[in-house]
């Protein structure tokens, strides 16, 4: 979630815009969430562009875009989720929802975030749960590896 002022904007000539995108040289996060960023490339014009996104939903679907390739995906991960003092930004394999089995639904009680290196960072939303229990489902929101994409919607593993 980014926010930003009509000052902020760069007034740039209307056929350099792609469907109507606006451009601003500065926007501000408010909430300190995870962030994706991520190299895309438009495998129709060639052009690459890196996108900030803090949904996770519009990186898969730009996975599953055939008119786009993804080059590479990094996590810039605030201090509370990579347990420093500073943001960081590391190369990110998968993203996968943390569920708790209950008699008739999913608790959601976390998200895991796996580096490149093997590294497991958590966005934990119930202290009372360990997350690396073996009890805790694993549901792939997405995942990258390399230059190879694995197009997974939805699979728990």
């Amino acid at each position: 979630m980014f926010l930003t002022t009509k000052d902020m904007q760069v007034d740039i000539p209307e056929q350099l815009c792609l469907n109507n995108q606006q451009q601003w040289h500065t926007v501000n996060q408010i909430i300190q969430v995870p962030i994706f960023h991520t190299r895309v490339r438009n495998l129709i014009s060639e052009l690459e562009q890196v996108v900030w996104s803090c949904d996770s939903e519009y990186i898969k679907k730009i996975l599953t875009n055939d008119n786009q390739e993804i080059i590479e995906i990094n996590l810039f991960s605030p201090p509370y989720i990579n347990k420093t003092k500073s943001w960081k930004l590391d190369p990110l394999e998968r993203v996968s929802n943390l569920l708790i089995k209950e008699e008739q639904f999913d608790i959601l009680v976390g998200i895991e975030y796996v580096l490149s290196n093997g590294l497991k960072l958590f966005d934990q939303f119930d202290p009372r749960h360990d997350m690396n229990n073996p009890c805790i489902c694993r549901q792939v929101i997405f995942m990258f590896q390399s230059s190879e994409l694995d197009k997974l919607s939805s699979a728990a593993y």
